[in-house]
């Protein structure tokens, strides 16, 4: 993938910041994973997103400690925010998107923000297309991984 050689041109050579590219290593291959499970099985696994919030919390704190409060805030409340969403609308969002917005608050602390809009800004240009060229029914699932995962991973180069 072309994201690696991106991720340590960035990182190591760009920003002289190598700390950073482990967790955008770590982070940047889970979301990859998740975006190809979800598209294909609309499903994002507990068996892969639980050990990968604990591991991304250890991850962060050994890394970066003095960050803690801000991962901790942001995820906690884009996973509320989320858990709200999917409880007033559980057939838009699922309990794995809840999860997913969680890890990304871990990843990208108040950056999550921009990821998050990113990501519905792109979910909703794409369904727009679908439905336009008949694609896709309003009702029909299209999965949100994806979109958040492009959105956390521009967001994280920012």
């Amino acid at each position: 993938s072309i994201y690696y050689p991106i991720c340590y041109f960035y990182f190591v050579t760009f920003k002289k910041q190598p700390l950073k590219l482990l967790p955008a290593i770590f982070f940047g291959t889970i979301l990859i994973l998740i975006s190809f499970i979800d598209i294909k099985h609309q499903i994002i696994p507990n068996k892969i997103i639980i050990p990968s919030i604990i591991i991304g919390l250890i991850i962060q704190n050994l890394l970066f400690p003095n960050n803690w409060k801000e991962w901790i805030i942001f995820s906690g409340g884009v996973g509320l925010l989320f858990l709200l969403v999917s409880l007033v609308y559980p057939e838009g969002m699922g309990m794995g998107d809840v999860k997913l917005a969680t890890f990304l608050g871990i990843l990208l602390g108040k950056k999550v923000v921009v990821a998050i809009a990113i990501g519905f800004i792109m979910v909703g240009l794409f369904s727009i297309f679908l439905l336009i060229f008949k694609i896709k029914k309003i009702k029909d699932e299209i999965p949100f991984a994806p979109f958040l995962a492009i959105g956390a991973i521009l967001a994280y180069f920012i």
